[in-house]
């Protein structure tokens, strides 16, 4: 579950997730 990942207090941009998402893929 990467969504678990988000722990900071504002919600992650669609930048953010790509990275994570693109980071954790590679």
């Amino acid at each position: 579950m990467a969504a678990a990942r988000w722990v900071e207090p504002r919600p992650p941009s669609t930048a953010d997730l790509a990275a994570c998402c693109l980071g954790e893929h590679q």
